[in-house]
């Protein structure tokens, strides 16, 4: 949780509004507005004295951080440019009160209000940049919310798919005796298989506690309860698929030994317990879809234009790149650390 704060910066790329003079030439244009190239030059001048700076510097090529860190900024510049007017349009506003909220989630993480300003500075950012970083956040997530809404899945198209895929949500309850030796495995097997019907679960339990190696299931006579799929080796898992309840199986070789199965019970999980999971499952695709369409249209509706001295919007990631590893200053941006990318935690 201390890193949460360092993590929302790095991962944030370390946006904010510097205060560049319009007259200064534009970095980008969205909707015809500018971003100066003085606002990305004084942002950079900002973190240069931060102690991230220092530590990436000493290992690093200072011209190939620099570049990084200007398109990183340029391109968060560009997307609070394209999203905010488009969130007001659809009736999507951040109140200071969420923002404060945050702040304060951030700053109980520190041991003082003094460690929280010294995290700030660290990472060469002020108090009104770290509210900007999660207004963003916040925006993008409501937007995202607001854009996709309509993508969710119907309720007839979850229980459709349920009752489709009801192996998926069908649970199987074993037992197992678990040897080393295939020999043991085979007379174990055949001895159970011509016991009487009514003996299998005693005998299972009984010859469970004297042969198996598994110590986690022997005291319970081999019972492994319920499960539904990939719990298990997939040797395993396909002998199980072939049995019908109270089959005893041949031995079944994994990489744990030798197995005698005995399938003691099915049941379908209740469509109410998997609801939410089958809702997830396939409506995550095609919100995606929605989310990533309307992003680009919107980035194509801005008409975004970004200077040539930062390089290229690819349009496809949001993200401002280079023409080419060979006209770019520095190294290429994958060869450079993000300020502060290696730390990850939650965002606030």
């Amino acid at each position: 949780m201390r890193r949460a704060l360092v993590a929302l910066c790095a991962l944030s790329v370390l946006g904010g509004t510097a205060c560049g003079s319009l007259l200064s030439p534009a970095a980008a244009v969205v909707d015809g507005k500018k971003i100066t190239i003085g606002e990305v030059e004084d942002a950079f001048d900002q973190f240069s004295e931060s102690l991230q700076y220092q530590q990436l510097a000493s290992t690093q090529d200072p011209k190939a951080i620099e570049r990084q860190f200007e398109q990183i900024y340029l391109t968060q510049l560009v997307r609070r440019s394209v999203f905010t007017p488009r969130a007001e349009d659809l009736g999507v506003t951040i109140s200071a009160e969420e923002i404060d909220e945050r702040v304060d989630r951030i700053k109980e993480t520190y041991e003082s209000e003094d460690a929280f300003d010294e995290a700030l500075s660290g990472q060469g950012l002020s108090l009104a940049q770290l509210r900007d970083l999660i207004e963003d956040r916040l925006r993008e997530r409501e937007l995202r919310d607001e854009i996709t809404a309509e993508a969710a899945p119907t309720e007839e198209e979850i229980q459709a798919y349920y009752e489709e895929n009801i192996d998926l949500y069908t649970e199987t309850r074993v037992s197992h005796i678990l040897v080393e030796d295939e020999a043991l495995a085979e007379r174990l097997s055949s001895r159970l298989q011509a016991a009487p019907a009514e003996r299998p679960t005693r005998l299972f339990s009984q010859l469970a506690r004297k042969f198996s190696i598994d110590r986690q299931s022997k005291g319970e006579g081999g019972d492994l309860g319920y499960f539904t799929s990939a719990q298990h080796p997939a040797a395993f898992e396909d002998a199980v698929a072939e049995m019908d309840e109270t089959d005893i199986s041949d031995p079944v070789r994994t990489d744990l030994g030798y197995h005698v199965i005995y399938v003691t019970d099915r049941r379908e999980q209740p469509f109410e317990d998997v609801r939410e999971s089958i809702e997830v499952l396939i409506g995550s695709p095609v919100e995606d879809e929605a989310w990533t369409k309307w992003v680009t249209d919107a980035y194509e509706e801005a008409d975004v234009k970004v200077n040539p001295r930062y390089g290229e919007l690819d349009l496809d990631t949001q993200q401002i790149v280079n023409v080419s590893t060979e006209t770019a200053p520095g190294t290429a941006p994958e060869a450079v650390p993000s300020p502060g990318a290696s730390l990850v935690a939650p965002s606030p």
